[in-house]
């Protein structure tokens, strides 16, 4: 078996005994959450190391109060290097190496202790025991923490109270100390294996799935094995949940970890990580991993069914082998649930995109943008839509997770941009909106060509850089964003104007504001939809009003879909707004030959 593999199998061996427990039966073979090689190998060995160091350091101080330092010294040396050796080795220590280790430990500490000669110098020797008591009750089961503590009492009982020794004071004394911290060190190390333990079901949560993905990673890059991560999510649970009630779909829950934990091997491992969604970790191939999860969708008890996304390991990142399988399981569900998908597979969303681009599915739609005293059509802003072939428009909710899947967000931005740079030379010509506003995403902002791909689309359609507003989400400027605001810098010096979206709602603070190149303020919709009852948008929106006028910045209010909102705006200054009030977004060739647009107010 690959280390991989059974690194893997041997957190699963403490996860399945946990899960157990979870049932209530065999809480006492449960090992704690932290035992794993690497923390076992180092925390031994460093327990070892410092012993031998502290024995060398007391027979150096006072030799002459032991009958045979050399032997003392001998032991601490052999300590220190079982201990260097434990932590150089420390991933490649297993559970029965490890409780070796710790009865050798008892045994060199005996022999120790015996060799001391005086009663002093043995108690002060059988104070080691604590050391091998703590280690055994932070990695062991219940079972076998209990059989080593035993042992060390006994031994200890043995050393002390032999002739010559101090007595049964000292033992209990030693004895006692044992007991207690490792008593206290096993129930707060399971205490927080509980807090990493899904109540329901008994398998590891959110925190332990993270711990288990950790673990898989470090030992993937170890033995280069392969590692597939699933999530599986129950379909439409909440109407299961609702219909049934919330016992009876926990029940159901249960249930179904209960089975698929049968029918998953020793070296995979299952977690929930909330609700309906569980996480599957397996050491197998893509092609085998797919075979085990389509095992897994068809054991689902009826009238229930899942979804399943799985994804490689191919970088140290789990967030981002989650998200990927995440995006798997998107599109099992997008493809009609009860089905199973993997990551792999999603590069069929890169080739769904570029189809889309090809064959013409991906359309540009315009918002107007409106003088809001005049009713002049001002610009109009550029909103990306995916019309299929069957005529229906996907919200950006449902495609934009696609492309951003396919790795094609800045070929579709650019596609965007000289769609709409195109449309808006044919609105000069014809009459319309004289401005095109594009939306640009951070990754396309921070992309080095940027400003070299607009600039030559400006001047291939004819059309000044005033044509065109750039228009910035608030949240993308997290962060240090210098290349793109050298890009930024660079357009504007051509007359592109640049518009900061969101505004009030995202990570800006007043002193970066200052000292970004920008034009246009857009009022965030959610303070337009206060305009109502007590106004309490009201007061934000004269203060940005104010903050733009010291700043000679424009404004842009969103989202107006009202009169009451448009009064408010016009009595308060606004300059612009956008909205279903002024109009929906439609094709450019709706907005050829228009002007001005004059909602209806009361």
């Amino acid at each position: 078996m690959h280390l991989g593999n059974g690194f893997l199998a041997h957190r699963l061996s403490i996860g399945s005994s946990r899960r157990l427990a979870g049932r209530g039966g065999r809480r006492w073979l449960t090992s704690p959450v932290v035992a794993t090689p690497a923390v076992v190998g180092l925390v031994t060995g460093i327990f070892f190391t410092v012993g031998g160091l502290l024995v060398l350091m007391t027979v150096a101080a006072t030799d002459r109060q032991f009958d045979d330092p050399e032997v003392l010294a001998g032991l601490a040396l052999v300590a220190i290097l079982v201990g260097l050796t434990a932590i150089g080795a420390r991933r490649l220590i297993r559970r029965w190496l490890a409780h070796l280790i710790v009865a050798f430990g008892a045994a060199v500490i005996t022999m120790g202790a015996t060799q001391a000669g005086h009663s002093t110098s043995a108690s002060l020797l059988a104070l080691l025991y604590v050391l091998i008591a703590v280690d055994a009750a932070l990695f062991f089961s219940w079972l076998g923490a209990t059989l080593h503590l035993v042992g060390i009492l006994g031994a200890c009982t043995w050393v002390l109270c032999r002739d010559g020794g101090p007595g049964l004071g000292a033992a209990v004394l030693v004895c006692g100390t044992s007991v207690l911290v490792a008593g206290v060190v096993a129930w707060l190390v399971r205490r927080a294996s509980d807090a990493q333990t899904d109540a329901l079901t008994g398998l590891p949560n959110r925190r332990g799935v993270d711990r288990l993905l950790e673990d898989a990673i470090d030992a993937a890059e170890r033995s280069g094995a392969p590692m597939t991560l699933a999530i599986a999510d129950v379909d439409r649970f909440k109407g299961v949940n609702d219909l049934l009630g919330r016992s009876s779909a926990d029940h159901l829950l249960a249930a179904l970890a209960r089975t698929w934990r049968d029918r998953l091997p020793a070296t995979a491992a299952l977690g929930r990580l909330g609700s309906d969604e569980f996480v599957i970790l397996a050491p197998s191939s893509a092609a085998d991993a797919r075979d085990l999860l389509e095992v897994l969708r068809e054991a689902v008890p009826p009238p229930l069914t899942c979804s399943i996304g799985g994804a490689q390991l191919d970088n140290d990142d789990p967030s981002t082998w989650l998200a990927h399988a995440d995006q798997a399981l998107y599109e099992a569900k997008r493809a009609g649930r009860d089905r199973v998908r993997m990551h792999a597979e999603a590069s069929s969303a890169r080739a769904a995109v570029q189809r889309a681009l090809a064959q013409g599915e991906l359309v540009v739609h315009y918002q107007p943008v409106v003088d809001l005293h005049t009713g002049a059509l001002r610009k109009a802003e550029a909103l990306l839509r995916w019309q299929q072939p069957g005529g229906r428009l996907l919200s950006p909710g449902e495609f934009l997770p696609i492309i951003e899947s396919a790795g094609l967000m800045v070929e579709v931005d650019r596609f965007v941009r000289r769609t709409a740079l195109t449309e808006v030379a044919r609105w000069r010509g014809a009459g319309g909106p004289p401005v095109v506003t594009v939306n640009v995403t951070a990754q396309e902002l921070l992309s080095a060509d940027f400003a070299d791909d607009v600039l030559p689309t400006l001047q291939e359609r004819a059309l000044p850089g005033s044509a065109l507003v750039l228009e910035i989400v608030e949240s993308s400027l997290k962060g240090e964003i210098a290349v793109g605001i050298a890009a930024l810098e660079r357009l504007r010096s051509h007359g592109v104007q640049v518009a900061v979206d969101d505004f009030g709602t995202g990570y800006s603070s007043l002193s970066r504001l200052t000292r970004l190149p920008l034009d246009i303020l857009k009022i965030d919709r959610s303070f337009i939809e206060e305009l109502h009852g007590h106004m309490s948008g009201g007061p934000v929106i004269q203060a940005i009003l104010g903050l733009a006028t010291a700043l000679g910045l424009q404004v842009v209010a969103e989202g107006v879909e009202d009169c009451v909102q448009d009064e408010f705006l016009r009595s308060a200054g606004c300059p612009a707004g956008q909205g279903y009030l002024y109009g929906r977004p439609v094709p450019g060739d709706h907005l050829l030959g228009v002007t001005a647009i004059a909602p209806v107010r009361s």
